[in-house]
């Protein structure tokens, strides 16, 4: 089964203050650090709620794969 990014094309989030940061309530997951975003924009948005379209979206694997030369020796 190929993973792949879910086809969102926006995200309803709920405000946050000070004790409660704000949440993607169509994810169900709460922002960290949004105290540190500098879009205007999108800082409206934490602070007061509402909803946020999507752009593009890339994603990145990144996987530890081991040298099979150093191999050779192991398997003779």
């Amino acid at each position: 089964m190929p993973y792949s990014i879910e086809e969102i094309s926006e995200d309803y989030v709920s405000a946050g203050d000070r004790l409660s940061p704000p949440t993607i309530t169509n994810l169900g997951v709460k922002v960290a650090n949004w105290e540190m975003l500098t879009g205007e924009e999108v800082r409206r948005v934490m602070e007061q709620g509402g909803v946020m379209k999507r752009g593009i979206r890339y994603s990145l694997t990144c996987r530890d794969v081991v040298s099979l030369s150093g191999m050779k020796s192991f398997i003779r």
